[in-house]
């Protein structure tokens, strides 16, 4: 840390064994996930930026779900990518910038779809949100400690299960997935 600035860089992983929706005599599936973060963050009285990013690769090694007929693939990857910049000013008015990319391996049985070029969990979005928090300086007499953000957000789909368009054989655009999403948000 350094003045108003701060950076940070880790790691995390996950390694386990599991019973895909708890149905034993099958063996289990496999799953390692190693993944990697960063932060960086710059914060006044009057603006606060934040960036974060992170990736995640994962390895499955599906004996549970092949054996059940739910994966044509003994072994599938699956990345994740995600990045996000935030600005506040005056601690009360804030915009939302992020981007998000799954990548992995094709696989009808797990990503079935009757899109002839799907069949994959490969998919990109952005997402922008707006919020304002009308009491981080105080909250009213009656409720002093109140603290509260109205938002909107909304997600924008560039690419679903492989594809931006006929996702689903039916004509559907990755688009026709976009989503605007109010919300209030109360703290005690």
């Amino acid at each position: 840390m350094w003045g108003p600035n701060s950076f940070e860089i880790g790691t995390f992983g996950m390694a386990a064994n599991i019973n895909p929706a708890r149905i034993t005599g099958f063996g289990t599936d496999h799953k390692t996930d190693l993944g990697f973060d960063v932060q960086y963050q710059y914060l006044t009285d009057r603006h606060s930026v934040s960036a974060q990013a992170s990736w995640i690769s994962e390895h499955q090694h599906l004996d549970s779900t092949f054996a059940q007929g739910g994966s044509s693939s003994l072994d599938d990857d699956l990345h994740s990518f995600n990045a996000k910049a935030t600005y506040y000013y005056d601690q009360t008015y804030g915009a939302t910038l992020g981007y998000s990319r799954l990548q992995g391996s094709g696989d009808a049985g797990l990503y079935n779809s009757t899109s002839p070029i799907a069949n994959s969990p490969n998919s990109d979005w952005w997402t922008v949100e707006a919020d304002y928090m009308p009491f981080n300086r105080g909250g009213p007499d009656f409720w002093p400690w109140l603290n509260m953000k109205l938002g909107l957000q909304y997600i924008w789909y560039t690419k679903f299960n492989g594809a931006t368009s006929n996702i689903d054989g039916a004509g559907r655009k990755a688009s026709d997935n976009n989503t605007l999403f109010a919300f209030a948000w109360f703290a005690f």
